[in-house]
């Protein structure tokens, strides 16, 4: 899920590239704007409104493709399917009607409740910044807004790329981990750079 949000803004980035290069009656900022109210009413993460027009369509191929169970999905053989089935048989004997203040004081002494929740703030702090600010940054490298926006595409597709390697070789290795450290020290250190160097 979180490989195909950089994904996504390289094809917003790259539509939005084209869509300026319209031309015709109108300005392009307005082309932009149209396409983009059209292209809100057929929002995949929005029914309300009449909207998630391509969720409706979608669900047709979902119906033919999506096993009903872990037990006939076709693309687990035959351990893994044996294994799904007995994850969901599992019975979770878990008090849930009564809170117990250890349990409350043990998750806030656990120190590493407060190392996930300053790594998903820094991740969320960083991706937000770079989708926000992103054209800004190209642009004060000597383009004009418009190229800015079209050239904002190949970061976000190297992004996409690297989350992709990133999921397969921590799997393949089976550590998470390391290959996390790896990339937020580099996302860390180009922050830095940006941050600190400066044209003179």
């Amino acid at each position: 899920l979180t490989g195909m949000s950089p994904i996504a803004n390289c094809f917003a980035s790259t539509l939005a590239y084209g869509i300026t290069q319209i031309k015709g009656s109108l300005k392009p900022w307005r082309y932009l704007f149209i396409i983009g109210k059209f292209v809100l009413l057929l929002d995949f993460s929005n029914t309300n409104d009449s909207k998630g027009a391509p969720t409706v369509l979608f669900a047709i191929v979902v119906f033919f493709f999506l096993p009903d169970s872990p037990g006939s999905a076709k693309f687990l053989d035959e351990t893994e399917q044996t294994e799904a089935v007995e994850r969901l048989q599992t019975i979770d004997r878990t008090a849930k009607s009564k809170l117990q203040w250890k349990q409350v004081i043990s998750g806030l002494m656990d120190y590493k409740n407060y190392v996930h929740m300053t790594i998903h703030f820094c991740c969320n702090y960083s991706f937000s910044g770079l989708s926000n600010f992103l054209p800004t940054i190209v642009e004060t490298l000597g383009y004009t807004s418009v190229k800015a926006q079209g050239l904002s595409a190949p970061p976000y597709l190297a992004s996409f790329i690297c989350c992709m390697v990133a999921a397969v070789v921590s799997d393949r290795w089976g550590n998470r981990g390391y290959v996390v450290t790896f990339f937020a020290t580099m996302g860390a250190a180009g922050y830095l750079i940006l941050t600190c160097v400066e044209d003179e």
